[in-house]
């Protein structure tokens, strides 16, 4: 309770970065009186064999079949005008086997579901909507479907693929368009960006349109942004650069880009990130600038031809660095070419919290 109050006190700052969360033994006292609190929870037992047989005979997909969402395999079975969603296996210790996880009721005139959530309070929708074969999506909860196997149609694939993404990649769309994720800009992610955009270096500075996907990416280093500007870039760039707050703790930061190995520093980042430290540790308490002046102005030699054309995909799941690289696309695009080539045609898409299959971009 004390911890909901804080985190929403927190809000008051809008910052994502902020989080308060309880170190305490009683968490595990905590658990294990959640387990006995939901003791007597709604159950539906089929064992499992006998349910995939079950299955089996059914040659249309629908709501059935066992789904996999967060930490759980659940089972959907139909029992009259009730879908009812019980668990097969849980990684929490709040979920029991065979405890009924979600229902979804079918009348003529509507349909409505309701998800038990990881505290079992329930969570009521309107919105159940099968996307495919093989994804199901319950107000704002999508199920993967792991039994029967059924095919998909490719549209479906190609979005989930997408969607669920955990490294960065880049594929040919068609012969004018090419697509590149990017899901997360975490610093250990910048070697492999910068790798991935080298290796398809002529491709990109040949293809007429470049689509960025960047959805549900929370930020990370702004370096990991690096590699990509060169490719984008028309006009120069004006950047108001930020001042640190200098103390033993903040400064630490340093030394663990330095130290740790997931940060992947070459040695003369390293070195520039010691120099940084021992500016920062000789005024602890102030704000300080690690450069010389407070705004950057880049200018680069080379502007590629292509891509003409860059459509940046976001959503509500972006923040931080993700969005201190939307701000640099908007430099890009705005500011007067200055005698450099004509500025790029940049179009940013944004995606609400639902479900569409991937569109069929034409080629222009």
């Amino acid at each position: 309770m004390h911890n909901q109050g804080l985190t929403e006190w927190l809000k008051f700052f809008r910052d994502g970065h902020l989080a308060i969360r309880l170190i305490n033994d009683k968490e595990k006292e905590k658990t294990a009186s959640s387990q006995k609190e939901f003791d007597d929870w709604e159950t539906y037992s089929v064992k499992e064999e006998k349910f995939k047989k079950y299955l089996r005979k059914n040659n249309q997909p629908d709501y059935e079949g066992i789904w996999e969402v967060e930490s759980f395999r659940i089972g959907i079975k139909k029992e009259k005008d009730t879908y009812i969603g019980f668990i097969i296996e849980s990684d929490t210790e709040n979920w029991q086997k065979d405890q009924v996880k979600l229902k979804i009721s079918e009348s003529k005139n509507e349909t409505k579901a309701v998800f038990y959530k990881a505290d079992h309070s329930a969570v009521t929708s309107d919105t159940v909507t099968m996307m495919g074969n093989n994804h199901l999506q319950i107000g704002e909860v999508v199920l993967t479907r792991l039994y029967p196997e059924v095919e998909d149609q490719p549209q479906f694939v190609q979005y989930f693929k997408m969607l669920n993404a955990k490294e960065p990649y880049l594929e040919v769309l068609n012969k004018t368009t090419l697509y590149l994720r990017i899901p997360s800009f975490e610093a250990h992610y910048k070697n492999q960006i910068d790798s991935l955009l080298e290796v398809n270096k002529a491709k990109i500075t040949s293809t007429k349109n470049l689509i960025i996907d960047i959805r549900d990416n929370g930020g990370g280093s702004d370096s990991s942004y690096d590699g990509i500007i060169p490719y984008l870039y028309t006009n120069p760039i004006r950047v108001v650069l930020p001042e640190f707050l200098s103390t033993k703790l903040n400064n630490q930061r340093m030394l663990d880009l330095i130290n740790d190995p997931k940060y992947g520093l070459d040695e003369a980042s390293k070195k520039w990130a010691k120099s940084m430290y021992d500016k920062l540790d000789k005024k602890l308490g102030e704000y300080v600038s690690l450069s010389d002046s407070t705004v950057s102005v880049d200018k680069m030699d080379s502007v590629y031809a292509y891509p003409a054309n860059v459509g940046i995909i976001i959503n509500e799941g972006n923040a931080s660095t993700a969005e201190q690289f939307l701000g640099v696309l908007a430099h890009l695009c705005l500011l007067p070419s200055q005698g450099l080539a004509p500025g790029r045609e940049f179009f940013i898409f944004w995606f609400d919290w639902f479900l569409v299959p991937v569109p069929i971009f034409p080629q222009i």
